[in-house]
């Protein structure tokens, strides 16, 4: 048996739907180490908006959250398409707490103002973007910036699990717990995902798509262009029965209803 199942494609949306048949297939829908490898997760094609339309019906169906719900718990897109940097890094976070819910969100973790940098408080996204303007402008040199540097990339991380508010959660806790991201000698952004655990019909998608606009976003505040997005999730699973309303039968008709959207011809109006 294998250790680790790599799935790569160009898109989000197509890797995804290709891990999700990965995960169809095992007798109880569930893997470990399932690691996702997106060449292009900014690109998103005709099919792939095809088949999201096919899952969104799905879920809310259910009454779950549609795709661009679980992508902004990550990245507050409609913040910044209305409002530009400053709505994401200032208004964003002033109006949280009107829209919090159980735990909060990973953008709200990475977004709210309780580091101190230079005397000041700031996010741990203002001081991401702040680091990769400071390498692409001046160089890559360990001495200057006193970071690690690995075969010509610097490494840029983020840990979004806080032990003080997660260390005593079983359930509810946050599956997204680390980013890390690279920035390439060609000055591309590379961003590696890892997810404790990872409920592939309900949220994957929806994720994989936040984290394409979170990268999006630091590329275009620092001047780089999109490098891969990989997704380790350590337990991967194609949740259904228990109290999710759906069957695995349902789960199998839904992933060939998506392999069908991406493989019938796009009418174009």
């Amino acid at each position: 048996m294998s250790i680790l199942h790599t799935v790569e494609d160009k898109t989000c949306t197509s890797t995804w739907l290709r891990a999700a048949e990965l995960l169809a297939s095992q007798d109880d829908a569930t893997l470990y180490n399932v690691i996702l490898g997106i060449a292009s997760p900014d690109k998103v094609t005709p099919e792939d908006f095809e088949l999201h339309e096919v899952l969104n019906a799905f879920l809310v169906s259910k009454d779950q959250y549609p795709l661009s719900s679980i992508a902004g718990t990550i990245f507050p897109a409609g913040h910044y398409l209305h409002g530009g940097a400053k709505a994401v890094f200032d208004e964003f976070p002033a109006l949280y707490p009107k829209m919090k819910e159980s735990w909060g969100t990973y953008a709200h973790r990475m977004l709210d103002r309780t580091v101190i940098a230079d005397e000041r408080n700031s996010s741990m996204l203002e001081i991401l973007v702040e680091k990769l303007k400071k390498q692409k402008k001046k160089g890559r040199m360990r001495a200057a910036y006193e970071m690690d540097l690995l075969n010509g990339e610097v490494e840029m991380d983020v840990a979004l699990y806080q032990p003080a508010a997660d260390c005593d959660r079983t359930l509810g806790q946050p599956c997204l717990t680390h980013l890390s991201f690279k920035l390439h000698p060609d000055d591309r952004l590379s961003l590696t995902a890892l997810y404790r655990s990872h409920f592939y019909v309900q949220k994957t998608l929806g994720n994989l798509l936040g984290l394409s606009q979170l990268m999006c976003f630091i590329a275009e505040q620092v001047g780089l262009t999109i490098g891969p997005l990989v997704c380790h999730s350590t337990l991967a699973q194609l949740e259904h029965g228990g109290n999710t309303g759906w069957k695995l039968q349902d789960v199998q008709s839904l992933l060939k209803n998506c392999r069908q959207a991406c493989s019938s011809p796009v009418l174009m109006v």
